[in-house]
């Protein structure tokens, strides 16, 4: 998870998830967060994205500093 700019609390959290095909969809994610966790813990919104496109760094681990996938969304 990582923060994006909300104009209400400043910041909120959005989960980016590298889901395959069978994966569950961004509504049931949501549901089981809210179920499991406070509302000030869960994310605000799911980014679904390929895993070619998840963040990286140069030594191709995750790269949690970056906010923003290579595909741009």
């Amino acid at each position: 998870m990582l923060p994006a700019f909300d104009a209400k609390r400043g910041e909120s959290p959005v989960a980016f998830v590298v889901r395959g095909d069978a994966g569950p969809e961004a509504e049931d994610m949501m549901c089981l967060c809210r179920k499991k966790l406070t509302s000030c813990k869960g994310p605000r919104e799911f980014r679904l994205i390929a895993f070619e496109d998840f963040p990286r760094s140069t030594s191709a681990r995750s790269n949690g500093t970056s906010s923003k996938p290579r595909s741009g969304t």
